[in-house]
Order: structure tokens, then sequence, then C-alpha cells
């Protein structure tokens, strides 16, 4: 609980950059596309993938291939195979042209031609994501048994999660973004029904990943799930039956390799335990969460990926510092 950093911001713009990036300075990529710098595959665009129709800030690289895979969105590359003409939908079903973009790969451009050799590289990781990616409909879909919410977008994006784990395509970061928190009003109407949703999602997925095996081996345990926002709210409720944005944010890890319970002091929420504009003081700074995800599961030290480390080691209710089984 009250995990943040000093001196906090409530800005979602900048707050956001932060927890993605893992550092409070400037910085283009994200701390886990940094560790996939130090870590990854040259060639293997799947190793990271956003869960959306946008690459998440969190694994933006500087140099290894990551990915974005939107719900339902097709693979590669596709052309109209009308020419731009408007007929009845799928009186033309678009053309697969990846095995001619492919192609393109193959043909080697002048060596002082840098931006071709970029672009016919990208062709190349991009077809390569799309023949890779038909392994994803060998998996099956989600066990019904695990009763993922419905008609959620939540759930739509944790089932193709799975269904990326299950693929074996050595993926070993997946990110979703999911909001609609920021409840200035009306917040027991908004909030509480989109926590019970992250919350049964959440169940749904790790119950789905349990009836889900690689060579005989179960994947579950190998997954954990980290939750996290920009910021959290004010203690005190604002005019409009909701509350404003406040620091101190929620984090949490789920999965049967994470070890339960408190990992960081409750700050207290009565007025003698908020600062000076109603907000948590704030116990664990964020990257502290980050510093043990990289060391305990990842693999590696966190040099070289979280800025300023090290950063100070976590405390839990029972005196040890590890998130991790």
């Amino acid at each position: 609980t009250a995990v943040d950093y000093q001196p906090y911001s409530l800005s979602h713009f900048d707050s956001s950059d932060y927890w993605f990036s893992g550092t409070l300075s400037a910085l283009t990529t994200g701390w886990l596309g940094r560790w996939i710098d130090n870590n990854g595959s040259a060639i293997n665009p799947l190793q990271a993938v956003s869960i959306d129709t946008a690459l998440s800030k969190d694994i933006r690289t500087r140099v290894n291939p990551v990915c974005a895979i939107a719900p339902g969105a097709s693979l590669g590359f596709t052309m109209d195979a009308t020419g731009g003409t408007q007929l009845p939908p799928g009186t033309h079903p678009p053309a697969d042209i990846n095995a001619q973009m492919a192609s393109l790969r193959a043909i080697a451009p002048g060596a002082a031609n840098l931006d071709l050799a970029r672009s016919r590289q990208s062709y190349g990781l991009a077809t390569d994501v799309s023949t890779r990616g038909a392994a994803l409909a060998g998996v099956g879909a989600a066990n019904p048994a695990a009763q993922y919410p419905a008609n959620s977008q939540l759930s739509n994006k944790l089932k193709l999660a799975a269904q990326v784990l299950h693929a074996g395509l050595g993926t070993r970061v997946i990110t979703i973004h999911w909001g609609g928190f920021d409840t200035h009003g009306g917040q027991l109407a908004t909030q509480d029904p989109q926590l019970a949703e992250l919350s049964r999602a959440l169940a749904a997925f790790k119950a789905d990943l349990q009836t889900r095996t690689i060579g005989g081996q179960a994947i579950e345990p190998n997954v954990a799930t980290m939750v996290f926002s920009e910021f959290g709210r004010r203690v005190g409720e604002n005019g409009s039956a909701g509350t404003d944005h406040g620091a101190g944010g929620l984090m949490l890890l789920s999965g049967s390799a994470v070890k339960g319970g408190w990992a960081s002091p409750f700050p207290g929420c009565k007025a003698g335990d908020l600062d000076a504009a109603g907000n948590l003081k704030v116990p664990t700074d964020f990257r502290s969460v980050y510093q043990a995800v990289l060391e305990e599961w990842l693999g590696g030290d966190a040099t070289g990926v979280l800025p300023s480390k090290p950063f100070p080691a976590l405390q839990r209710h029972d005196g040890t510092s590890t998130l991790f089984k």
C-alpha cells in the first residue's frame, strides 16, 4: 500500500512516465525494455508483448525487438484486395501479403542505406511474428471453468495473454493497460464494480493458467502478475462523492510463486497520519518493488536497468524483504 516516489507528482502524464520508465529523469526506454535489452533476444519480438493497439513504454527498448498485439487483430501484413473499391464487407477479404513482405528482407540494401536496412529488418520481424503467432490458434481458448467476467475488455486481454504464454513463443513479459479509476465523482457507483471486475478477472487468469501446460509442465507457477497505478487517491472525500488525485498508489503481485502478505508498512489513514496536503505518507518507493522483481524473478542485477539503484529493501510484516517464495 502507498507505493510511490518522492517528491510525488499528481499529474497523470508525469507520473505514468516515471512508473513506466522506472526513473524520475527523462528516459525514452522503459524499465522492462532495458531489462530486455540487457538479457533478451535480438531476433524475437514476442519476448515482450503489449496486449494493446500500441506499445507500452514499460517494454520500450533501445535495441532488441518487442511488439504489440491487440485482441482480435490479425498479425503481419494484409492489403485490401479490392484496391480500395467500396464493396460489401466480406466480398473481397484482405489479401495476405506476408510472403511478399518477407521476401523484401532478402534483398540486400546498399551498404550506406541504413534506413532501408532497418525497414527491411522490420518487415522480417513483423512477418516472423505473424508466422510464429499462428501457434496461438493451436493452444485453445480459455477454459470456461476459469469464469472470466463477461463483456469485459480486461478479460479479453487476459485471455490473449494466457494464449501467448501457452504458445511457448519465448515471451518473458506481457503488459496490459486497463483504466478508468480516475473517480473524482460518484465513486461508489463506478469504482466498486471496476474493482470487482479486476479481482474476478485476475482470479480467472490464474485459474486459466493452472489448466495449461507446456511439455507436461504447468505454466502458472512460472507466471507472476503485477498490478499498479500511477498514483492513488486522497483519503478525504471531495464535494462530488469522489476522491481526488493522491500520493501513494496500490501495487499487488499474484501467483503461486509470490510470497503472500503485506510487503510494505501501512502508513495509516487517520488525519494525524496524513501529510499537510491530506495525502498518504509514502513508506515504499516503487523502484524498490521493481528492484525485487528484477533480481528475484526475472533474474540479474537491477544495475543498468534502474538508474540510481540500489533502492531500499522492502519491509515485510515478518521482518523479511523478499517478494517471492
